[in-house]
């Protein structure tokens, strides 16, 4: 009866272990399609980030691919810095200051393709992040 409850205690270990491990730990955030709307040209680097919650980066918690909008047509060259990129799970916002921290230009791409399996699963019970 010993070694059944310590085999049975090893396994739930190893299931939460790799359950965590697995698991992408997420950063909550706003970056979202309704946050982006709400950018505006003008607007200072400062109340951009605390519009999206985060500064610039990742914050997909599993690999997802994006697509560019073809309108308005995104031409980077038009302006004098990089832009700054916010991606998420759902979006992907670029976005270039200008020499004061000012918005100078704002794109959204969107995402391509179908959710998983394992992600249909997870959001039926409300396991997604």
């Amino acid at each position: 009866m010993r070694r059944i409850m310590i085999a049975v205690a090893l396994l739930v270990f190893m299931v939460l272990f790799v359950h965590f491990l697995l698991w992408p730990m997420a950063i909550p955030n706003n970056i979202n399609a309704d946050t982006y709307r709400q950018i505006e040209g003008g607007m200072t680097r400062e109340k951009v980030v605390s519009l999206f919650g985060v500064p610039p980066g990742n914050y997909a918690t599993k690999r997802v691919y994006y697509a560019c909008a073809t309108a308005p047509p995104y031409r980077p060259w038009l302006y004098n810095n990089p832009a700054q990129v916010w991606m998420s799970n759902e979006i992907q916002v670029r976005i270039h200051f200008d020499d004061d921290d000012r918005v100078e230009g704002c794109f959204e791409d969107w995402r391509i393709g179908k959710e998983s399996t394992l992600e249909r699963i997870r959001g039926w019970f409300s396991l997604q992040h």
